[in-house]
């Protein structure tokens, strides 16, 4: 019997705290608990059960997945390693989903087009057409939704994070325009292939296929024509495989711990079927046309409450859609819009399994529910995801599954990640702005430079990332606790010299006093939902605490020198709290992997040869304050920044020690960057000047011109005596009209001619000069491209 609908409720229902379990003090940001703080309490003891929404591996992990996947790793070490809960994690890989099937299916088939079609044909051209328009099309159509999404928002008035929503959806209508308007050109430069083709008609069909979106415009086309005709599933299990190892590859580089469980869905096939089973003879689910649908209707009824996390967007045609992906059969097969696949009848050039309601495939959604539900049993601590997920995927995972196991509380606590943008806009291939991770790790950033970047941004918040200074960030924070740790390593080394005093002076005393108030920081602001940015920036004052005690050590008489054993204990907390976030230091000896400490492996006769030279430069150095001499200065900096790291030393001209042991590798590498973008300043600085020349020298050019010529041209047959025209070139009398618009320019013309005049004065050759630079700056720029 069909359900009567019951009116959704806009707002999120209650939440129940678990209880039983060890309380900490932790409190977590809960998506269901109306994005509230509330205790971290495990349904039992010390045990902590998480499954994490893997990837669905249809094409390279970009750097938004970074941010997630780093970022619950962060949380999760937080809780193991801090908080020492026993924590248990589950992740999946989607290994079937419409985008899979959709994105091998046309490599293959645009594989296979490009094959049959190496040179070109009057049908690649006619494809192209085709293709083209289709893709206009397509455009138009998600302006329209764009545009709908815009109105429904605008009717929410001043409801939060409306605005945000509403200034990116006019960023993505921004970027359909532009999209579309390039269309002419790219049809424009197919035309011009099509002419060459006319008259070499063995042309390359590559000189077609690569104009801008070309490949991908003809795959959508072909796989319209002939997807349904692709019946090899072992296209689609290379595809995810393919992408898999990508994903798995990218994650060990950037130091992400493995889950203790890794699902696929396609080794889950059996235990989905057995889930939907379950959830039909539960009256909560119906069959369809080969498909089973999950009844929001029903589940209601039963007082249940669909739609936890976001239960105002029920009703978003839009997200339902999108939740159901592109290969939907659509909602005639529904008894309800709001009704969501569970299992999907497969058409055909669709992967598919046996099941009680002929041969298909899991939905997207069940998929993660029947994989938790037989790991993880009938309830969960916490669940994980990006926020993007919130609705309806998250929503759906939690109705279905309390639906099968007939529970009020699958999860008890769901943490989303915020979004990653680049540069203030979504990624997107077509917006120029998608980074893989893997571009990112290979333009020289190194996986701790990413994952301090991210300590800095709260978890759950929007993370922008601006490609230009976000880079230089992720190294200056890294760089300055390399040079700590650097600094301070002879004090944490076990060979250290100890026989000197030892006892403490009110500068200990008042250094151990605030390391004490900031270890208690530090606590709290893991205590308070994972807070790594207010941690961390506590950690970076620890290390400014320290620096500071060492300059004062350095620069005053200070009894008995560094107190190690104090310094060591800091520094030893500061590289344990990084660690636990992930960040380690081996080449500190701090972290797995850990070499010897560089100070142990240096002798004593090392040591005091190094002091001797150090020494001796310096005095050099302090000689030449009187009377400079730039070649023995020249010589000091290269016994500096070449000869001595070589030997793996750092020289300081300023700093706490005048010299530290350093990795001579590390070290040659750091002063060639250092040198890469000191040269890259000045080739901005260069470029800037020139550009204020480019702009300059034809501006004066202009000015140069006497007012008298200014009107001198065949517009015009007679003037007076200021060059004002008095006639038109047929020799008619001038307009009074046009005559007031002809006085104004010659005014403001005169006034910049007396000004060329005035700088003429001071420099005849001004002009020639300014010539002059701009040719020798672009000459330099040309030679150091």
């Amino acid at each position: 019997m069909e359900v009567p609908a019951k009116k959704p409720s806009k707002e999120q229902p209650p939440w129940t705290a678990p209880t039983g379990g060890d309380d900490k003090g932790l409190k977590v940001l809960n998506s269901l608990a109306s994005k509230s703080k509330v205790a971290f309490i495990p349904a039992s003891g010390n045990r902590v059960t998480w499954y994490i929404c893997g990837p669905t591996v249809y094409d390279s992990s970009h750097f938004g997945h970074a941010r997630n996947y780093v970022t619950f790793d962060v949380v999760r070490r937080i809780l193991s390693d801090y908080f020492n809960y026993d924590v248990f994690s589950v992740m999946n890989i989607t290994d079937v989903d419409d985008k899979i099937i959709l994105r091998a299916r046309r490599n293959y088939l645009l594989q296979h087009y490009e094959q049959a079609h190496t040179t070109l044909t009057p049908e690649v051209f006619q494809d192209t057409i085709t293709a083209y328009k289709n893709y206009k099309e397509k455009l138009a159509k998600g302006k329209v939704a764009f545009e709908a999404e815009i109105q429904a928002l605008e009717a929410k008035k001043n409801k939060k994070g409306t605005q945000g929503k509403i200034k990116e959806a006019k960023a993505e209508i921004t970027l359909l325009e532009k999209l579309d308007a390039a269309i002419p050109e790219l049809l424009a430069q197919v035309e011009a292939v099509k002419k060459e083709f006319e008259g070499s008609p063995q042309l390359a069909a590559t000189k077609l296929y690569d104009i801008g979106p070309t490949r991908d415009v003809l795959a959508e086309l072909v796989d319209s024509r002939q997807g349904h005709e692709v019946t090899d599933e072992s296209i689609f299990r290379k595809h995810a495989a393919k992408y898999e190892n990508e994903f798995l590859e990218d994650m060990k580089n950037l130091g992400v711990r493995m889950p203790d469980v890794m699902t696929r869905v396609t080794e889950y096939v059996p235990e989905v079927i057995a889930f939907v089973q379950k959830i039909i003879a539960n009256e909560f689910a119906y069959e369809s046309n080969g498909s089973v649908y999950f009844n929001t209707a029903a589940f209601s009824a039963a007082g249940y409450h669909y739609a936890k996390l976001q239960p105002w967007s029920v009703g978003n045609a839009a997200l339902m859609s999108e939740g159901e992906g592109s290969l939907s059969s659509g909602a005639s097969e529904k008894r309800s819009a709001n009704d969501f696949a569970l299992w999907k009848k497969s058409k055909p050039g669709e992967p598919q399994w046996e099941s009680p309601w002929g041969k298909g495939r899991p939905g997207w959604h069940i998929e993660c529910s029947a994989m938790a539900g037989d790991i993880l049993g009938t309830s969960m601590d916490i669940h994980s995801g990006g926020s993007d997920l919130r609705f309806p995927h998250h929503d759906n995972e939690i109705a279905q599954s309390e639906a099968c196991f007939m529970c009020k509380q699958w999860v008890n606590y769901f943490l989303h990640s915020g979004h990653l943008h680049i540069d203030g806009l979504k990624m997107s291939k077509s917006k120029k702005n998608f980074v893989t991770i893997r571009q990112v790790l290979e333009s020289g950033v190194t996986a701790r430079q990413i994952r301090l970047y991210f300590l800095t941004q709260s978890w759950c918040d929007v993370m922008d990332f601006d490609r230009q200074t976000g880079l230089v960030e992720l190294k200056n924070k890294e760089k300055s606790l390399l040079r700590f740790f650097e600094e301070t390593n002879q004090f944490t080394n076990p060979s250290v010299n100890l026989e000197g005093v030892q006892s403490w002076t009110d500068k200990e005393k008042q250094l151990h006093s605030s390391f004490m108030d900031k270890q208690a920081a530090v606590h709290s602001a893991l205590q308070d939902n994972f807070n790594t940015p207010e941690a961390v920036g506590v950690l970076f004052k620890i290390t400014s605490d320290v620096n500071a005690y060492l300059d004062f050590v350095s620069k005053t008489s200070h009894a008995g020198g560094v107190r190690a054993l104090l310094v060591a204990k800091i520094v030893r907390y500061v590289a344990r709290i990084f660690g636990i976030f992930g960040v380690e230091f081996p080449e500190f000896g701090f972290g797995a992997g850990a070499a010897a400490p560089a100070v142990s492996a240096a002798s004593s006769d090392r040591d005091a040869l190094v002091d001797v030279v150090v020494n001796l430069r310096k005095q050099v150095r302090e000689a030449m304050k009187g009377k400079p001499n730039p070649e023995i200065l020249a010589l000091m900096d290269q016994l500096r920044d070449e000869i001595m790291p070589e030997f793996g030393v750092r020289i300081t001209d300023e700093g706490k020690v005048p010299w530290t042991p350093v990795s001579a590798s590390a070290l040659k590498a750091e002063i060639a960057e250092n040198k890469r973008i000191a040269a890259q300043k000045i080739r901005e600085k260069k470029q800037k000047r020139l550009e204020q020349l480019n702009r300059d020298i034809p501006g004066w050019e202009a000015k140069a011109m006497p007012p008298q010529e200014l009107f001198h041209t065949p517009e015009f047959s007679a003037w007076n005596e200021q060059g004002l025209p008095t006639h038109l070139g047929d020799g008619s009398e001038l307009p009074a009209s046009k005559k007031k618009a002809l006085e104004k320019k010659l005014s403001t013309h005169t006034a910049n001619y007396k000004k060329y005049l005035t700088q003429l004065e001071k420099d005849a050759e001004f002009l020639n000069k300014l010539k002059e630079e701009a040719a020798t700056l672009t000459a330099e720029l040309q030679a150091n491209k």
